[in-house]
């Protein structure tokens, strides 16, 4: 569905760009307004270009956290199947797993983590290591802390990092009692909520997720949308010298089709 998707954009950028050549081929004799207009309308490619991106290059949303934070049990939960092995024992998880996943549509990359812990094991130490790089990689973070956690590192205060986490996840939600779970929500209004043993939160999950990446601007399947960092690159060369040089700008719009100037 994707490649098709794709194909689809490819063609309708490609009849948009091959116009806008010919309104430019004009060089200084082309129209101020229809110049103008051209400018508007590589702008407004422009701006849609983050979704093409991730059409093409699905955002990596990793789960990272310490150990027995609940991360592969969620990773499992998002995709539907075991994918990743979940036992009780901390440190199971000790390499890098990813998939693909599907959110209304949108494909992402799912990647489940080792915990984080101090550790005098060489191979988890490893896997820390890699947990970290993908943390670096990652578009969208999820930092899984268990609640009955949560509710002790906040008896004195809220801590930096916590305050500072932008998708922090609060799992194992079912662990409280109706009134710790009050507690927690109201020492961390931002943080999700979650229990994927009685499935609570994880449609909000989900629907975050799709918010809080490339494919939450505005719709733009109806539209041409570039979808490679070449044609996003080209297309900002084209715009920035329109203004003084119509002909240079054709030149990158003819590149951006593969074809050469005549």
């Amino acid at each position: 569905a994707v490649l098709f998707f794709l194909a689809v954009l490819q063609e309708g950028l490609a009849r948009d760009v091959a116009g806008w050549i010919l309104t430019l081929d004009g060089g200084d004799d082309v129209h101020e307004a229809r110049r103008v207009a051209v400018e508007a309308a590589i702008d407004s490619l422009l701006q849609r270009a983050p979704f093409g991106l991730a059409m093409a290059e699905p955002p990596r949303c990793v789960l990272s956290g310490g150990t027995n934070a609940g991360k592969s049990t969620l990773f499992n939960a998002l995709l539907g199947q075991e994918r990743a092995i979940v036992t009780p024992e901390p440190g199971t998880t000790r390499d890098v797993v990813e998939a693909s996943l599907e959110l209304d549509g949108y494909p992402f990359v799912l990647v489940d983590t080792a915990g984080l812990r101090a550790s005098g094991d060489e191979i988890e130490e490893l896997g820390m290591a890699r947990a970290r790089r993908e943390r670096e990689r990652a578009e969208i973070l999820l930092w899984l802390v268990p609640a009955r956690d949560l509710l002790k590192k906040t008896e004195q205060g809220i801590p930096d990092d916590l305050a500072r986490a932008p998708f922090l996840v609060a799992s194992r939600v079912d662990e409280l009692t109706a009134g710790e779970v009050a507690v927690l929500q109201q020492r961390l209004p931002h943080a999700l909520r979650l229990s994927t043993l009685q499935k609570q939160g994880l449609e909000e999950l989900r629907r975050l997720l799709v918010f809080r990446s490339p494919f939450a601007g505005p719709a733009v399947r109806e539209f041409p949308c570039p979808f490679t960092r070449r044609q996003v690159d080209l297309l900002k060369r084209a715009q920035s010298v329109l203004p003084l040089d119509p002909l240079a700008a054709a030149q990158s719009l003819r590149e951006l089709l593969g074809a050469e100037a005549p």
